[in-house]
């Protein structure tokens, strides 16, 4: 695999600066942006599971405020880049005092319920779920030894290792798709499994044996514009949606 160096990384970080700044010139040559506009970072799971399905209750509230968001894995330094907030997964310890908690994240199993009509079995106790495909992020990944199957199966009282996952992945969208489609058992992770389990989608055969990861979700919200109307009002929908709970049907 290809990789860069300390200073092609430094270039590339440099590079990437200096295209954020032209684009903000060739904004103002433009005109002025929205004046009711959010901008919001996150990363690509939580925008694609979380934040995107329930953003018509938003525009739904606020018609006039415009939402843009910027879903990926780099992180970014909103007051530097002027984003409005963020919505970030991490340790609590990483989280800055000014940042809103919103969640304390969560793992269980969970699996599609045509999963289990067609293999057939019951689940009784957690080593049952050894008789089905485990699905699992792939663990390269810097945050994947969070949530494993073999951090959890010791939790649930299980000393037996579990075997090998069938399918591993980069993205948590991705194993939960999978899941969602009968091909194996995920470590479903809050709040995104109380979606799918509200919806049907997934079932929880072990509700109880919910395991902390060690992480939250915050809301940290750029010192210059917090305090705008529709950046204050779009913090308290995101607070009141984590509060609420499972989407609501519409």
């Amino acid at each position: 695999s290809l990789a860069l160096t300390a200073a092609g990384q430094r270039l590339y970080q440099a590079t990437q600066q200096a295209l954020k700044q032209v684009d903000r010139a060739v904004e103002d040559i433009r005109g002025p942006r929205n004046s009711e506009r959010v901008t919001v970072t996150t990363y690509a799971s939580f925008a694609s599971l979380w934040l995107v399905p329930r953003l018509t209750t938003f525009q739904r509230e606020h018609p006039q405020i415009e939402i843009r968001i910027d879903a990926g894995d780099r992180f970014i330094d909103i007051e530097a880049e002027g984003v409005d907030l963020a919505i970030r997964w991490t340790r609590a310890t990483s989280l800055p005092n000014t940042a809103l908690k919103l969640m304390d994240e969560e793992v269980a199993p969970a699996l599609s319920p045509l999963l289990l009509e067609r293999q057939g079995l019951a689940l009784h106790k957690p080593q049952d779920l050894f008789q089905f495909p485990l699905l699992e992020l792939d663990d390269s990944m810097p945050t994947a030894n969070a949530s494993t199957w073999a951090r959890w199966f010791p939790f649930a009282g299980v000393r037996t290792p579990p075997p090998a996952p069938r399918l591993m992945f980069t993205f948590i969208d991705q194993s939960v798709q999978a899941a969602v489609r009968g091909q194996g058992v995920v470590l479903a992770r809050t709040p995104f499994i109380d979606d799918l389990l509200a919806s049907g989608d997934l079932v929880a055969p072990f509700p109880k044996l919910r395991m902390q990861t060690g992480y939250q979700y915050g809301l940290i919200a750029n010192s210059q514009t917090c305090d705008t109307p529709h950046v204050a009002a779009f913090c308290k929908w995101v607070r009141a949606e984590f509060e609420r709970g499972p989407l609501r049907q519409t």
